[in-house]
């Protein structure tokens, strides 16, 4: 699959962390994280994007390798 454009989205705080929180629901079989927990992921989210926005929802700056590449996984760069 070829490069995706690059867009720019902006999600609110309650946005940011209702996401964390169903993400970790997700990974975690349904836990509920600690508020601790997601006061981590938040300070992360905080120091990467200031709160501002993100590139293609790529709140953790995820880089494609290669092999996503020849695997035909959607990928940006900045």
């Amino acid at each position: 699959m070829p490069q995706v454009p690059t867009i720019r989205t902006v999600a609110s705080t309650k946005d940011y962390a209702r996401a964390a929180i169903l993400a970790w629901r997700f990974l975690h079989g349904g836990q509920m994280p600690r508020k601790e927990q997601i006061g981590v992921l938040y300070a992360q989210w905080i120091a990467e994007t200031g709160g501002r926005y993100t590139w293609n929802w790529n709140i953790g700056n995820v880089k494609v390798t290669q092999a996503q590449v020849d695997a035909g996984v959607p990928w940006f760069d900045l």
